[in-house]
């Protein structure tokens, strides 16, 4: 029946590609992501396509649908550039879980079939115009993918388009990943900004019982220090006689003067940048919850994010607080309990800082040292004397000696040094 519902449902999925087509454009004027531009482009084409293969072709309609060219179908091929293009991207450019990807192709492949079938159904085209534009979109969407997203960006065309004055104008962009929910590691790292760990009154409650909580979920022993909220997280090795290595953090953060800022200093705010990126705004972000964040939650196993030659040796995380006032009553007394030094720490790495990159740069500007006075006492006389065994002849020794071993520690270091340090 013409006037079936059956029959209505058809009529209404012959207009699904007028609706994604307008979806798709509508997307890059919100996103000005390139690949969404590069996605409607290739439907544009896809269309083109389809009108050039009729005239060359010509194959007829049904005849009941009259007049016209009917090989191939324009919206069996649509609908195949669109999952051709869907898997593509989806298993190349989107960050989501394997269950979302699941979704979104099956979804887009269900609707194709439909929309391809309805043509059918509604004697629009044949079976075999139908099959045929289905797998013409499919190659144009391999085809176009390929030249656009890859090749292209291989070539530095993407770069070159997107130095145009009216890309820049329209703010087009070009994200290497889409996600479309956030990571785990991300979230741990905004709740870990937003509890409020600010002097006069830091809140080391809610943020030892959030560390503990992210330790167990990840896998890691952990306990909680004598006095103040410090937090340690252990990782054991496969050989206790080793020293241990020590990564250790501060919680506790600077106060705030909210009126200066342009996002609230805990609402661990994210903002998407000119070129996809995007930046956390929160107090705590560079001094530095970050630092603590990214030695243990920068993923879902702690040992990843450590040098595999460590595996012997224990590995430490310790979440300190007070640092911002001085760090007593946090590392400062945390370094003489008796776990301390049952932990038995042969190296310590402690705060650097955010690079503008992805690397954690690590300072060696801010080194621990020990003052030492060395006293010498010698003989006296009238300058106009030649006086033996005075105290500075007697400092020379010790000065080659400290010498010696200043240019021992310079050598340790230039035999570490890949080139990127500056040692004149």
């Amino acid at each position: 029946m013409n006037n079936g519902v059956i029959w209505l449902f058809m009529e209404v999925l012959t207009h699904v590609p007028i609706a994604l087509g307008m979806a798709e454009f509508l997307y890059f004027l919100k996103s000005r992501y390139f690949s969404a531009l590069v996605f409607f482009g290739g439907q544009v084409v896809c269309e083109i396509l389809n009108i050039i293969l009729k005239r060359v072709w010509k194959g007829g309609r049904p005849a009941s649908r009259g007049k016209g060219y009917g090989m191939p179908s324009a919206h069996s091929q649509f609908m195949g550039y669109f999952i051709g293009y869907i898997v593509l991207f989806v298993g190349n450019r989107l960050i989501c879980s394997e269950s979302k990807k699941a979704t979104v192709f099956w979804s887009s492949a269900i609707l194709s079939v439909l929309v391809s079938f309805s043509r059918v159904y509604l004697g629009y085209h044949t079976p075999w115009q139908v099959i045929v534009g289905f797998f013409a979109g499919m190659a144009t969407a391999l085809v176009w993918y390929m030249a656009a997203e890859v090749i292209a960006m291989k070539l530095g065309l993407v770069d070159f388009f997107l130095g145009w004055g009216i890309s820049r104008h329209l703010e087009i962009h070009f994200p290497s990943r889409i996600t479309i929910e956030e990571p785990a590691s991300v979230t741990r790292f905004r709740q870990f900004f937003k509890i409020q760990t600010v002097h006069p009154k830091p809140d080391y409650t809610a943020c030892a019982e959030f560390l503990v909580d992210q330790a167990d979920e990840i896998g890691l022993e952990s306990k909680l220090a004598q006095g103040k909220q410090i937090v340690i997280m252990k990782l054991p090795g496969t050989d206790p006689s080793l020293k241990s290595i020590m990564l250790d953090s501060h919680t506790d953060v600077v106060p705030v003067f909210e009126e200066f800022w342009t996002y609230p200093p805990f609402a661990a705010t994210i903002v998407e940048q000119e070129y996809g990126d995007h930046k956390i705004y929160a107090r705590g972000s560079q001094d530095m919850k970050v630092t603590g964040s990214m030695q243990v939650f920068g993923s879902s196993s702690f040992d990843c994010c450590f040098w595999k030659e460590t595996q012997e040796k224990y590995v430490y995380a310790v979440f300190a607080p007070d640092e911002e006032i001085g760090g007593t009553d946090g590392i400062g007394g945390f370094v003489e309990t008796e776990y301390f030094k049952e932990m038995s720490v042969g190296f310590d790495l402690e705060e650097g800082l955010l690079g503008a990159d992805h690397r954690n740069v690590f300072l060696y500007a801010e080194r621990g040292f020990s003052q030492v006075t060395f006293t010498s006492h010698g003989n006296t006389g009238h300058g106009s004397q030649f006086i033996e065994g005075t105290a500075i002849e007697k400092l020379f020794p010790v000065i080659e000696e400290v010498m010696n071993l200043r240019e021992q520690e310079r050598q340790k270091l230039l035999a570490l040094n890949d080139g990127s340090l500056n040692l004149k």
